[in-house]
């Protein structure tokens, strides 16, 4: 279903993200990433370190989602 793109280094480094780990800050900057959206329930496919994402602004709460203005 990916014909042949390597996903795993990005899909380690979302999940690595997600969980606030140490490089969680290069990887943003690796990635611009601006926005991240956090899910409110699912934290069994991604778990999520909400500690992290609480040091950046709220962007938007809508339903179950929170985004966060990460630039």
């Amino acid at each position: 279903w990916v014909h042949g793109i390597p996903f795993q280094d990005r899909e380690n480094d979302v999940t690595r993200m997600y969980a606030g780990s140490d490089d969680a800050p290069r990887i943003i900057k690796k990635y611009s990433i601006t926005y991240v959206i956090v899910e409110r329930w699912d934290q069994e496919s991604l778990p999520v370190n909400r500690a992290f994402f609480d040091r950046f602004p709220v962007f938007a709460r809508i339903g179950n989602y929170t985004v966060y203005q990460i630039r």
